[in-house]
């Protein structure tokens, strides 16, 4: 292997603590998936336009959990306070849409997975999936998107360079660090709250409609341990090391 690339020095270092490399084998290029969610193609906004039919949207937020590979299985929406009719109505009163974007092992597997995604998208049409039978890349769709939530995914990490609001519900995330841990401290570097509850989840909604953002510099924190460079042109600096390869 001649090289390997990555999106910054410290990256580099988390990088290797899973693939046996070391840092000094990465190339600091940026990923280039991000290109196009930096730059969308036209066809990418084609392929949006033919997703909402062409519908304008106050907001679109999307839910990407992780999948849990063992038991207990991915959980929707964990809240104790969990109310399908009103996070449905306040969803389509203000003109929003929520895409839910779970593992397709979820939805073929996941009994209580399956159930809270039928119900929501059965009480509007402002709450759908959004698979990787709609979108394969998750980075095609992250341009169109106003703000994420998530919990462990590395989604956020691509969806740092876009600027935008993250949200996080790690509703079992002592047990998720015992089975798989994390490379470098999870709660100290979050861009983003963690939501308890339903309230809470609609309280930062509501903010997001108004256009208040509170936590912009704890995104800033990470995008620059992450991140390099944020201006894209991942690929061609990929082309120019490979170039240097055989020069």
């Amino acid at each position: 292997m001649a090289f390997a690339i990555s999106t910054s020095p410290f990256m580099a270092g988390v990088q290797a603590l899973s693939n046996g490399l070391q840092p000094q084998d990465y190339k600091i290029t940026g990923f280039p998936r991000n290109d196009w969610m930096l730059n969308p193609p036209d066809e990418a906004l084609a392929d949006w336009n033919k997703f909402t039919g062409g519908h304008k949207y106050s907001k679109v937020i999307l839910y990407a959990p992780t999948w849990r590979r063992n038991e207990p299985k991915t959980l929707l929406f964990p809240f104790t306070d969990f109310d399908a009719v009103q996070l449905a109505g306040f969803i389509a009163r203000n003109n929003m849409l929520l895409l839910l974007r779970p593992h397709l092992q979820d939805l073929r597997d996941n009994g209580a997975c399956k159930l809270v995604t039928r119900m929501l998208c059965t009480l509007s049409p402002n709450i759908r999936l959004a698979t990787i039978d709609d979108f394969v890349e998750a980075n095609y769709l992250l341009p169109f998107v106003d703000a994420l939530i998530s919990d462990y995914s590395s989604i956020y990490h691509d969806f740092l360079l876009l600027k935008r609001p993250v949200y996080f519900i790690p509703y079992d995330l002592d047990s998720f660090d015992q089975v798989n841990g994390f490379k470098y401290p999870y709660k100290e570097n979050l861009p983003g709250p963690i939501l308890d509850n339903q309230q809470q989840m609609i309280r930062e909604f509501d903010l997001l409609l108004k256009g208040v953002d509170l936590h912009e510099k704890r995104r800033e924190k990470l995008t620059k341990m992450i991140y390099t460079d944020v201006e894209g042109l991942a690929c061609e600096r990929v082309a120019t090391e490979l170039e240097n390869l055989t020069a």
